[in-house]
């Protein structure tokens, strides 16, 4: 098998096919233990896991979108789009726990996104092999591994925008090609309202390459898509949901947080993925090596178009390093085509690169093996024994600043995500109001946080709740107990 070298000399693919292999290996080994160790001990969930696990039983329970406010339901606020938490409930009608069930979407989305990668791959020139060890390079991204082991819903689209281009350039399918990429577009859109990343690449690329017709019809029939998937949105919630998403959309995004979305991102990058770094400097050096070389490539548009919009998603707070999952994605896509295409010069040199990349990241993700496996034989108990009692024993109301925990005691979590609940708060003096009542009333039977608000007074003031919030609950309630991380208060 001739991969590397293709004037006769056998010596290259002798030397780097089997390290090539068994980095392959070895890198599937290492990076899949690390996934499924983390799904084992659930040491991925945490609040935002929560918000999409409740959201997904309000609506399993009939509430598609609970209000900012119901006294007999909680706190709502969210920005979220339904597609992922719709599952979550269809699957949980059936599984009876919404965790697994939020797993169960989670895992799935994973593996459409690497089945969708790899078909966008061979659809752009790439050799099987090829294909399939960069999918495996993919996982080394640690915003992908959580998209893997976390209840959150950033993966689908990713996965349906690139299975959307991937199926616009299979040939065999003709005209339907277009409707059915065009399909999942819309998907993605309704999954994640960021996620335009697949229709905005194909439009553009569309146009720099003379086929303006074509793109006319793309700009149209996306546009009317997603028309429709935000009128049926409104008719299934009587308009209930553009009221929370004017409240939630921004994360409270300033010009002075879009000003700093750049850093904001390259900080993310460098501090939370390193992978994802390594492969974005590896896609910008493959790319000014082929710069002027032929036309415009449509990984080439996805890759920029990718980096530009998560730069953007860097201007609004709240925002973290699962959004780089675009970023290590699209950095794939490229390289992909620029280093191990038919049409490239650089297989050698990229396959010698991937292989100490790989090597590098497994040195670097052995650390994480072995402290999944610490934690798999001693468990550290995501939610203590005690806690989950008191949470299941309770009467009154219980606000649980992690939305898991109520899910983990049987419990329907009254807050849905306390990130909301302080920017509504800002703007919304009637909730506001309600909420200082509530509190002033002594209307929890307990108010539980993740950390000590003694202390960490910049997350609580920041963050989650926010300054009003937490002033009236240090004048009606006081600490209680503490159950690891956990603190409870509970009224004077």
């Amino acid at each position: 098998m001739v991969l590397f070298d293709k004037s006769g000399n056998r010596f290259l693919d002798t030397v780097l096919l089997p390290g090539f292999l068994l980095a392959m290996a070895a890198g599937l080994l290492v990076l899949s233990s690390i996934i499924v160790l983390s799904l084992y001990n659930e040491s991925a969930l945490n609040q935002v896991s929560g918000a999409w696990i409740a959201i997904a039983m309000d609506l399993r329970d009939g509430i598609f979108y609970r209000p900012l406010f119901d006294e007999s339901i909680g706190y709502g606020g969210t920005r979220f789009f339904p597609l992922f938490f719709s599952l979550i409930a269809a699957v949980s009608s059936v599984i009876e726990s919404p965790v697994v069930s939020g797993h169960i979407v989670a895992v799935l989305s994973g593996l459409l996104l690497l089945m969708s990668c790899y078909l966008f791959m061979l659809r752009t020139g790439v050799k099987p092999l090829f294909s399939l060890a960069l999918c495996v390079l993919l996982l080394a991204a640690s915003s992908i591994q959580h998209g893997f082991e976390a209840v959150r819903g950033d993966i689908l689209p990713l996965a349906l925008n690139i299975l959307g281009l991937a199926i616009y350039l299979n040939k065999g399918l003709g005209r339907k090609a277009l409707y059915i990429a065009i399909l999942c577009f819309v998907l993605a859109f309704s999954a994640k309202v960021t996620a335009i990343h697949g229709a905005a690449s194909l439009l553009i690329w569309l146009i720099l390459n003379g086929k303006k017709q074509e793109a006319g019809k793309v700009l149209l029939l996306t546009f009317l898509g997603y028309i429709t998937f935000l009128g049926l949105l409104y008719a299934g919630t009587s308009g209930r949901v553009f009221d929370i998403f004017a409240a939630c959309a921004s994360g409270g995004a300033s010009i002075y947080t879009l000003l700093k979305a750049p850093l904001n991102f390259s900080v993310s990058l460098s501090q939370n993925d390193q992978a994802s770094l390594l492969l974005l400097f590896w896609a910008i050096f493959l790319f000014f090596n082929r710069f002027n070389k032929g036309g415009v490539s449509l990984p080439t548009v996805y890759f920029f178009i990718s980096i530009m919009l998560t730069v953007l998603l860097y201007g609004s707070p709240g925002v973290s390093y699962n959004h780089l999952v675009d970023v290590a994605a699209a950095s794939v896509l490229f390289i992909a085509y620029a280093g191990f295409s038919t049409n490239s010069s650089n297989a050698t040199a990229s396959a010698g690169v991937y292989i100490v990349l790989v090597v590098f990241v497994i040195s670097m993700s052995l650390s994480m093996v072995r402290e999944g496996l610490d934690e798999y034989r001693s468990p550290s108990q995501l939610f203590p024994e005690q806690l989950v009692s008191l949470v299941k024993d309770s009467e009154g109301v219980i606000l649980s600043e992690n939305t898991v925990l109520p899910v983990y005691s049987g419990q329907k979590p009254y807050l849905l995500d306390p990130f909301m609940l302080r920017l509504v708060m800002q703007q919304d003096a009637e909730i506001r109001a309600s909420v200082i009542s509530d509190i002033a009333s002594r209307k929890y039977s307990a108010i539980i946080f993740m950390r000590d608000p003694v202390i960490d007074t910049d997350w609580y003031s920041d963050v989650h709740f926010g300054d009003a919030f937490m002033n009236k609950v240090f004048e009606y309630y006081k600490e209680s107990e503490k159950f690891g991380r956990y603190v409870v208060y509970r009224p004077i």
